[in-house]
This record gives C-alpha cells, structure tokens and sequence, in this order.
C-alpha cells in the first residue's frame, strides 16, 4: 500500500502500529475492530495518513527505507472489511502494493513508462534492457550498474573494478543513442551514395564539334523533260512558247518528243540542239545566267536554257545553292586548290673585309727534293732539317701530303681560309698579336656554319656575318 507524492511517486505508507490502539483493562475497544470485526469511531480518520509537505520532496525520502515498507505492512486483519472503510482517492488497497512494476523510475532517467524495474530488497533498483526497441531519440546509454529511486545511478561492480583497457570494450558494448539513431537511415544514405556514384561513370560530355553542314540533296532533271510547244500536225519546228510564230495555243510536248517527232528546233527561241539529250551532264541556265538542277527551281528566274554543264563552269556562272547546282558542279567540276606561290629567297648581300685573309699557299712545308711528298715537321719521318718550302711551292713540285704529320690540303688553296687559334677565335692570319697556341685552318662557309667568332684585332669579323657572300666569290 503507497500513496502518491509529488513527481507521481508512490510512497508506502507507515505501518500501522499499536499507538493506535487503546490500553489495556481500560474498557475501551481494542484495536481498531471490535469483537465483531467492525471499526471503532476513533479509527475514522484516515486524513491523518495524508503527508504532503513529506512527499514534496522526494529527493529527501531514502529509497531503502521506503522500499521495505510492502513486507512489513502485512495487516490482514485491517484489510477484512475494505468496504466499510472509506479511504481517499490517494490510498490504494493492498493489492495496489502487489504490483512493484508500477513504481514509475524519476524522469530523469529517461526510462520507458512500461519498463518494469522491480524493487529489491537492499534498496536499489535493478536496470534491465526493455524488451522493446527503446526511441532513438530519447534513449541514453546507462551502462552496467543499478539505478536507484531517487533517480542517480551506479555502475555495477564488474564496471568499476575494471581496469583502463576495458574501458574501450565497455564503451563498444554500449550503444550511443546518437549510432542508434542514425542505424535507420544508413541503409537509404549508402543507397542514396551507391546512385550518387553512378553520375560520374557517365561518359565525358564532349564539346560540340562543328559540323559542315551537308550538302543539299540534288537530283537534275533530264534535258528530255524540258517543256516545248508545238502541233503534231502542221508545224515544222517546236518552240519556247505556245503562242510563239504565230501558234496560238499550241499543246505542250517534251523536247525527247519533238526530236522524236522529227520536229526541227526554232533558232530564233534559242532552243537546244539535238545533242543536249546525250550530254552526260547538263546546266540549266535561268535568265541571269544562274545555273541550276531544274527549271523548277523556286530560284530560277526567266527563260531556260540547256547547255552541257563544262560550258557553264568555264564561263563562271553563279552556282544555286536551293536546288543544290553548287553541290553538282563540283562533284563533277571540283575546284582546283591554288598553288602557293614559292617565297622568293633574298640574294646573299656581298661584303668586301677590309683585311685580307692570309694564303694557305704561303703556309711553310718541308721537304726534300728526293721526298715524295711535304710535311709540317722538319723531322718527320726520319728527315733531319729537311728544308722550308711553301704549300703553293710543295703542289707545284708535285708533292703530296704526309699522312703521318697531316699538313694541310693542297685544294686549300685558292678559297677564303681563316686561322683558327688554340682557344677557337678565327683570325686572317695566324701572326696576329692576338693569336694564341697552334693554329688549323677552316674555311669561311664552315666557320659560319659552325657559329664561330672572329678576332676583332685582325678583321676576322668581317668575314663572319651571316646572310652573306665575300664579293668576286
């Protein structure tokens, strides 16, 4: 039996004690029944049961003491007569206390209305899982422990003694409310994902290639269909018109029919030779000299005439572009491409050095009279001082080079040489003051095509300028 305080708590209501009773040998009724059964008067006041400044507070009401109140209320003489006794609205019957489940846990602890905590005997409330899905939305992670009836909670043995590393393990174990939450809309977020992923495997949009536009499908009437007029009967010629030379109304025929017909063509109406029918491709010339597939054409303008195609070409007539003439002529006349003229290449400009080169035929040799050819050493192949002759002297004595000490080349003689000393400078002769360590010799065009400097001191400059040609050369 409890009563209910502030919060919507129950509190068990203080057992009934023998205070209540009168005393003994005084007379007086004995308890709260007679011998009967039947509630004296003095026990007709059950307002005094009612605390409210007690269940105020229920913070202050300690939940041990209050939960060991259903064992010791155990009155069944008290409960005989339930009907006679007219109890408030807030005192339950003590079935009403059979029932712990209904104890409701503070709101704090968030716990569902239905979940059935039962009361135990130390004082504290045992905290199991629901047996439904707790909402996502107002669940909170407990952990293991016991969760008391003033609403705080303490974690359970297993999870204070438990050393640190455990603590991830724990914390694994319990579910966020936050994970639980989100659980239901995984499954549409990775499918929403898989169908976002999809847009990228589409093929790259490329960017519009201008296309040239086709060319407008053609097709030439034959010259035979060209319209004439003229009688089957009477008339010699066949004309443009019907009431040409005099006809009036004379019936339309083809030009096929009137060659057919032996009908002579009429000069003076310009029309077409007999040959036009076997002309392989044909123009239809209107009156402004525009050629075309048809006399049909909605361009075409005056009178027709038939001519083969190549003589429309070669007179330069404007080409229709309705009825696809442009197109029919150069498929069969294409126009020719223009050959680029050739760039003209600017003659070389001739300078004339102010300082003359030096001849290679006034190089020093040596040789003896006896020798078969000149050397650069006058030691060379076992001579010993052989004499100095030049190199024009050495060509004219017939003698050749000495593939050991390699002299220069007799056909040196006669062309622009330079003399190219040990750092690579190009002089006009090898005594200038500026030259330095052993000389060779290189020929102008060679020098310039090799990019090499001339000496300054000596002049060599002038002879090194690209783009041109030593005069009397």
């Amino acid at each position: 039996m409890g009563r209910t305080g502030a919060g919507g708590r129950r509190e068990p209501v203080p057992p009934r004690t023998r205070a209540h009773r009168g005393p003994r040998g005084d007379g007086g009724p004995r308890g709260h029944r007679s011998a009967r059964g039947d509630l004296p008067e003095d026990t007709e006041a059950p307002e005094e049961t009612e605390v409210p400044e007690d269940t105020e507070a229920p913070e202050e009401t300690e939940a041990p003491e209050d939960t060991e109140a259903p064992e010791e209320t155990e009155a069944p003489e008290d409960t005989e007569a339930p009907a006679e006794v007219e109890a408030p609205e807030d005192t339950e019957t003590p079935e009403d206390t059979e029932a712990p489940a209904e104890t409701e846990v503070p709101e704090d602890t968030e716990a569902p209305a239905e979940t059935e905590v039962p009361v135990e005997a130390d004082g504290e409330l045992e905290l199991r899982l629901p047996e439904t899905a707790p909402d996502p939305q107002t669940a909170q992670a407990l952990g293991v422990g016991a969760l008391h009836a003033d609403g705080s909670f303490t974690p359970g043995e297993a999870e204070v003694n438990a050393p640190e590393d455990a603590a991830p393990a724990a914390e694994e174990a319990t579910p966020v409310p936050d994970e639980i939450a989100t659980q239901a809309p995984v499954e549409n977020t990775a499918e929403a994902a898989a169908e976002a992923t999809e847009a990228p495997t589409e093929a790259p949009t490329e960017a519009p290639v201008e296309e040239t536009p086709a060319p407008v499908a053609y097709s030439v009437k034959p010259a035979g269909e060209a319209t004439v007029y003229y009688y089957d009967n009477g008339s010699k010629g066949f004309h443009r018109t019907p009431n040409s030379h005099g006809m009036g109304g004379a019936p339309a025929h083809t030009l096929a029919e009137a060659f057919a017909a032996g009908k002579n063509r009429c000069n003076s109406c310009g029309m077409p030779d007999e040959s036009i029918l076997s002309e392989e491709h044909i123009a239809w010339v209107d009156g402004k000299n525009r050629i075309h597939t048809t006399d049909e054409c909605a361009s075409f303008s005056g009178d027709w005439r038939l001519i083969p195609l190549a003589e429309a070409v070669d007179a330069g007539y404007e080409r229709c572009a309705d009825c696809g003439a442009d197109a029919y002529a150069e498929s069969i006349f294409p126009t020719p491409t223009p050959t680029p003229e050739p760039t003209a290449t600017p003659e070389p400009m001739a300078v004339t050095p102010s300082t003359p080169l030096k001849s290679v035929g006034e190089i020093t040799v040596y040789y003896y009279a006896t020798s078969k050819g000149y050397h650069v050493k006058s030691s060379c192949v076992g001579m010993s001082n052989a004499p100095a002759h030049t190199l024009a002297e050495a060509v004219s004595d017939g003698k050749r080079a000495c593939g050991n000490c390699n002299p220069p080349a007799a056909d040196l003689i006669g062309q622009p040489v330079l003399w190219v000393d040990g750092k690579g400078l190009c002089h006009t002769t090898d005594a200038c003051s500026s030259f330095t360590g052993k000389y060779s010799l290189v020929t102008r065009d060679d020098a310039l095509a090799r990019g090499l400097d001339g000496c300054p001191d000596c002049g060599a400059t002038e002879y090194l300028v690209p783009g041109t040609v030593l005069a009397g050369n």
